[in-house]
């Protein structure tokens, strides 16, 4: 099943963010215009679930708690929860060779993707008190799930005869099957997350050949969408304020970072010194995360506040950094290279 999204990062597949939501929409939005994170300082742990010889966290919830999927000794995937207190626990649906996670929401349920025995993909949800349901579109021949927000909708990406559509799940286990107008045939659509209004955001391929983003809104009208100049559009989170971050390649296919704001005004992220940029997280007064590389194509992790300021970091002893994910606290999740492999960090304000 193929996906419309460039690698995320260093050794990681997918990366989208949840997260819990306060504040009116509008409030939110003026906030994300006007307002900045202030820097500070912060503290650096770092994990692995037992047996881990590659973690990955992809996504972090108010309350601290972290999923994602790690590969154990035999080169086996599975999810992970890391929670509140630290403990890991591991999981994996019923049938699976190869588990994925992708986002956890307020409650502390889990979305995410599972190969079976025939390599075929399908979407699970696991509840917050560990009981797995596995699902697919109607008419899929795969399935893969990529966000999930505070009310318990999943939007992701499922395969047919017609290509890659788009689907909502509801709570209640409904689907909507969805592909942006303007879009190619066969088609490629790629949702990637859901905010607490269900608005959807994600990428498309257009007629043009080129990736475009969208925004769904709960009646099923789609905004499309691109920073001027890109040769392609990649989006990878939205926030209870309708503001989305994603990736771009310029007109001299340079990749950087975007943010869309709620009126539509899309600025551009560029970490100083930055030869690569990902724009992967953010939350809901507009504070982005992600990597970023120079010319030496190291990476590491940066913070943009509000304001446009720009705060870098990397765990102790990382030779790559790569953020995926941040909460309202300013807590951010990701994984982290060293000389004995990859690993999961967080990265908590004080």
């Amino acid at each position: 099943m193929k996906l419309g999204k460039p690698e995320l990062r260093v050794a990681a597949i997918e990366v989208v963010i949840r997260k819990k939501l306060f504040a009116p929409r509008l409030l939110l939005c003026l906030l994300g215009l006007c307002l900045s994170a202030i820097a500070q300082e912060a503290t650096f742990t770092t994990f692995d679930p037992p047996g881990s010889i590659f973690t990955s966290p992809v996504s972090i919830n108010q309350a601290m708690a972290i999923t994602g999927w790690y590969v154990d000794g035999s080169n086996v995937y599975h999810g992970f929860l890391r929670n509140s207190s630290g403990v890991i626990t591991s999981f994996d649906p019923p049938g699976s060779t190869l588990t994925t996670a992708a986002s956890i929401n307020t409650a502390g349920a889990i979305t995410g993707s599972y190969k079976d025995a025939s390599g075929v993909s399908h979407g699970y949800l696991r509840s917050p008190r560990g009981t797995i349901t596995t699902f697919d579109a109607p008419a899929a021949t795969e399935t893969v799930a990529s966000g999930i927000n505070s009310e318990g909708a999943i939007t992701g990406s499922y395969l047919d005869a017609s290509g890659d559509q788009g689907f909502l799940r509801s709570p209640d286990g409904a689907f909507t099957t969805f592909d942006p107008t303007g879009s190619a045939s066969p088609t490629e659509t790629d949702p990637v997350s859901i905010n607490q209004a269900g608005e959807i955001a994600g990428s498309y391929y257009g007629t043009d050949a080129l990736s475009h983003g969208f925004l769904r809104s709960p009646d099923g009208t789609f905004t499309t969408f691109d920073p001027s100049g890109s040769k392609d559009t990649f989006v990878y989170s939205i926030n209870r304020a309708s503001v989305i971050a994603g990736n771009y390649f310029d007109a001299s296919f340079v990749l950087l970072g975007f943010v869309r704001s709620c009126s539509g005004a899309i600025t551009i992220i560029d970490p100083p010194g930055a030869a690569v940029t990902y724009a992967v997280g953010i939350d809901d007064v507009g504070t982005i995360t992600g990597p970023y590389a120079g010319t030496d194509l190291v990476y590491h992790g940066y913070l943009r506040s509000s304001d446009g300021t720009f705060t870098t970091f990397d765990p102790p002893g990382s030779t790559g950094t790569s953020p995926s994910s941040i909460n309202e606290a300013g807590a951010i999740a990701g994984s982290y290279t060293d000389g004995s492999g990859v690993h999961g960090f967080l990265r908590s304000p004080k």
